[in-house]
């Protein structure tokens, strides 16, 4: 089944990689941790949302960093927009 869902989170197509995703974390296999994690730099942010949720719930150790650099690339790409904050 894993094996099966790569391509469809590996399409150009957001909403391909929309319905790969929600596979994943439908299965809430462990084997899709990989390319959970991967899935956290997708240029869709509901892709990397729905990526998140998925690691949440495989709880591997490893979801701590991953995140953390995640939230930090986040970070460094909004630091220029902050609504009611002088610039």
């Amino acid at each position: 089944m894993v094996e099966s869902v790569v391509p469809l989170i590996k399409d150009e197509d957001e909403l391909v990689r929309r319905a790969g995703i929600e596979i994943i974390n439908a299965t809430k296999d462990p084997r899709t941790f990989n390319n959970s994690i991967k899935l956290t730099n997708d240029s869709a942010g509901w892709v990397r949302e729905r990526a998140i949720d998925a690691l949440a719930v495989l709880g591997n150790k490893k979801v701590g960093p991953a995140l953390i650099k995640m939230l930090d690339k986040e970070d460094r790409k909004n630091e220029h927009y902050h609504p009611g904050r002088p610039s």
